[in-house]
């Protein structure tokens, strides 16, 4: 199962161009949940191309980031979210 990009994600790809999504995991994952991540973006964005990076900074989820435009379910960032509310 894929969880639908949020609208203002997605991009204007200009024709003949390909995107370069950039996943970023705390740690390796497995082939199965890398496959499910990827298909979710290629049905939103088409034709696209990967690159997985390790950062055990961001502590768990993951951060795509396709041509500049980030999606960041990461637990580091939910934490913050977190952090703020409860500040506030």
């Amino acid at each position: 199962m894929t969880a639908a990009l949020p609208r203002p994600f997605l991009p204007i790809i200009k024709k003949g161009e390909k995107m370069q999504v950039t996943i970023t995991t705390a740690e390796h994952m497995s082939d199965e949940t890398y496959s499910l991540i990827c298909e979710g973006f290629r049905k939103q964005l088409g034709d696209v191309t990967f690159e997985h990076v390790i950062d055990n900074a961001i502590l768990g989820g993951f951060i795509a980031d396709a041509d500049g435009m980030i999606y960041d379910a990461s637990m580091l960032s939910q934490l913050e979210k977190i952090k703020q509310e409860i500040t506030e």
